[in-house]
């Protein structure tokens, strides 16, 4: 904020996911929740001290709209969707993973790693998914998305696929993966 106020430099908020209001203790988890709920107690118009607030879905941005932020027009609410690092510390190969699931060798593997939530934006790469199939015939496309049946929107993201004429086991697979697979 010093910088800000000294060179006029921009200040950036990031969250990995947005405080929800229906978790109970919601701002007691980090310093970041702490500062948000400070930062909802000003008035609107004093929430200028953030220029901008970015979180990794679309139902983090709307839960924090729904909480009064993002609504000032001197705090934009933006989303860098969700990613995962390339270098995991810990990488662990699974032998004959991709024939498991479907994919050949002459296959293209499209992977998110995430797992069926709302707020992950699922339906997103899904309906990117289907426009790539559509669009983009002369590759061999195969779509992997980290979700199981115990996921809250595994129905969801089922009917999603089938909508956007993904077929299991032919061009596109859910799976849960430990997290150094």
């Amino acid at each position: 904020w010093l910088l800000k106020a000294a060179q006029k430099k921009p200040v950036v908020f990031t969250l990995h996911r947005a405080p929800s209001p229906w978790r109970e203790k919601r701002f007691l988890e980090d310093p970041k929740d702490l500062f948000l709920q400070a930062m909802m107690t000003a008035a609107t118009d004093q929430r200028s001290a953030i220029d901008s607030i970015v979180v990794p879905s679309q139902a983090s941005a709307q839960s924090l709209r729904d909480q009064g932020f993002g609504n000032a027009p001197s705090v934009a609410l933006d989303v860098i969707q969700h990613g995962i690092s390339q270098k995991l510390p810990g990488f662990k190969e699974v032998p004959n993973l991709l024939e498991s699931l479907g994919c050949g060798s002459d296959h293209v593997l499209v992977f998110c790693p995430c797992r069926a939530d709302e707020h992950k934006d699922v339906d997103v790469f899904l309906d990117a998914a289907g426009i790539l199939k559509r669009e983009r015939s002369d590759l061999r496309l195969f779509f992997v998305l980290a979700a199981g049946v115990s996921d809250p929107g595994y129905k969801n993201a089922l009917t999603r696929a089938k909508t956007n004429e993904l077929a299991p086991g032919i061009d596109f697979a859910f799976r849960k993966f430990e997290y150094e697979e």
